[in-house]
């Protein structure tokens, strides 16, 4: 409480606030109000207008402020970017040594089918380099997720083949469709497949356009495919131990050449079309005379007793063997063509079976096998 220095009695608010606006009116009037008032050794409360910013000075400031913010959030957003590109640059200069080391190989090699006993690939193999320092645990949180969901499905025994299919097309990336919603898996096994067919792209693109009576060429190319298939199943066994198993191996196999030939299957396909430049022409001919004949089952020596003559008002027996035979070049793996063909005889033998069920006079039963 402020007293009044000659009376003693209390001040009122409205004496103060008086007394204050005199007094600032007088120094305001003072040629040198801009020290006494606002100045730094003013013994006025007042004086710290003189930290007020200008407008200039806050528009200012507020730019270097976010400037700095931006700086830093980029430079947050630039460490994982930079440790990509560092690492897409090593797995680049990976992926040119072993083109060059694919190079210097010698060209005759014969090439070995995919099964359980020929697993173990030479140790010298030129693609066992794509498979070093595969991180035990994926990177992507998306990745790992993928895995422990696949390991514990596969884990609970339902349906084995279905889920191997499904996980390995997934992080293959070889599923026919797939949305482009989705946030892609970007999976250590999956990056070795692509890289592969970087690989097999540089060493074959140049012979898909060039006829050769070469056979090392194409003999190379499948010795390849199945070199690097032999090494993937092996690292998939080491990475999925219960995929070890005998019963399930044939479906881990299945599913490295689906996906192989996926990423493949242009330059290994155009390699053979080149290498078969002269046989198929002479089949297009053949095909083209066939068309033709009047009776293409005598042209091509079909025996009489598979000729089956319908009446022209049924199907033909043969409808479901044809329809069948159509879906041929849709299949890219070898295993799935040779499905179709084994699929189509068994049509065919079934068609010649019915007819002769209700034949009046069929011949013996062990001659209708194909």
């Amino acid at each position: 409480m402020v007293f009044h220095p000659d009376t003693d009695t209390p001040l009122s608010v409205d004496y103060l606030d008086d007394s204050f606006s005199d007094l600032e009116e007088e120094l305001m009037d003072s040629p040198k109000n801009a020290s006494s008032y606002l100045g730094d050794n003013s013994s006025f409360p007042r004086r710290r207008a003189m930290s007020v910013p200008s407008h200039n000075e806050i528009d200012k400031s507020k730019r270097q402020e976010s400037l700095h913010a931006f700086q830093a959030l980029r430079n947050l957003a630039d460490r994982p970017s930079i440790h990509t590109q560092s690492t897409l640059d090593v797995r680049s200069a990976l992926v040119a040594r072993v083109v060059d080391a694919a190079s210097a190989r010698p060209s005759s090699r014969r090439p070995r089918t995919i099964s359980s006993t020929s697993s173990i690939s030479r140790p010298h193999s030129v693609f066992v380099e794509l498979f070093v320092d595969l991180p035990p645990v994926e990177k992507q949180a998306l990745a790992q997720l993928v895995d422990d969901d696949f390991t514990t499905r596969a884990m609970m025994g339902a349906s084995p083949a279905a889920t191997i299919d499904a996980h390995f097309r997934a992080i293959f990336r070889s599923a026919t469709t797939t949305n482009s919603l989705t946030r892609p898996i970007k999976h250590s096994l999956g990056t070795v497949v692509l890289e592969f067919a970087q690989v097999f792209n540089a060493l074959y693109q140049q012979h898909m356009h060039t006829y050769t009576k070469d056979a090392d060429i194409t003999a190379q190319a499948a010795a390849d495919v199945i070199e690097f298939s032999n090494l993937l199943v092996q690292v998939i066994q080491f990475k999925y131990p219960f995929l070890a198993t005998p019963s399930v191996i044939p479906c881990v196999q299945q599913v490295v050449e689906d996906a192989l030939f996926v990423h493949l299957q242009p330059t290994l396909h155009g390699v053979f079309v080149a290498h078969c430049t002269v046989a198929d022409a002479s089949l297009t001919s053949i095909m083209s005379s066939l068309r033709k004949s009047t009776c293409v089952a005598a042209s091509v020596n079909v025996p009489l007793i598979y000729r089956l003559d319908m009446p022209a008002q049924e199907t033909l027996p043969y409808a479901a063997a044809i329809a069948k035979m159509a879906e041929l070049p849709h299949r890219r793996s070898p295993s799935a063509k040779i499905a179709v063909v084994s699929n189509v005889c068994h049509l065919i033998d079934d068609a010649v079976q019915r007819y002769y069920a209700i034949h009046p006079n069929p011949p013996p039963m062990d001659k209708l096998h194909m």
